[in-house]
């Protein structure tokens, strides 16, 4: 790995580590059973980062960019879960596993399709960047939108 790359993910990691271990601290505190998803979201989206750099650095990135889009996958949806237990919202949980289905089977898709960039498939790498960082942006609006409506006022 580059000096520079290796750097700004021990960064990275780091970081991850720190909220990793604020999360155990708060759960160890009040006991609240959202906290459980949420450091499994944590743990999960921090095997994902290693698994992207692994892909860069080792010999068969498709079993990496596999492992890494199936972790990204887990995670979103452990978030959401996580958001939704907090909320009291237990019956949209199934919706957003379901979704994250759908999407955990796309990340697979774009890792293990073909390599040849003269074929343009529709789940190749950009496409499921795009995917990935949206259904990330619609999942948190989602859960922002229950909790302002269930918030009492």
């Amino acid at each position: 790995m580059d000096l520079a790359l290796q750097s700004a993910f021990l960064a990275e990691a780091s970081t991850l580590l720190i909220l990793l271990a604020g999360a155990v601290l708060l759960y160890r505190s009040f006991r609240e059973k959202y906290l459980v998803r949420w450091i499994a979201g944590w743990t999960v989206y921090g095997l994902s980062k290693v698994f992207a750099a692994l892909e860069i650095t080792q010999n068969n990135p498709r079993l990496w960019a596999v492992l890494a889009n199936v972790c990204f996958s887990i995670a979103v949806t452990l978030f959401a879960a996580s958001v939704l237990r907090y909320v009291h919202q237990r019956k949209l949980i199934s919706y957003t596993t379901a979704a994250s289905g759908i999407v955990l089977v796309l990340g697979i898709l774009s890792a293990v399709g073909p390599s040849n960039t003269s074929i343009m498939w529709p789940w190749q790498r950009p496409t499921w960047c795009i995917l990935r960082w949206d259904g990330t942006t619609l999942a948190t609006g989602f859960s922002r939108s229950i909790f302002c409506c269930s918030v009492p006022t």
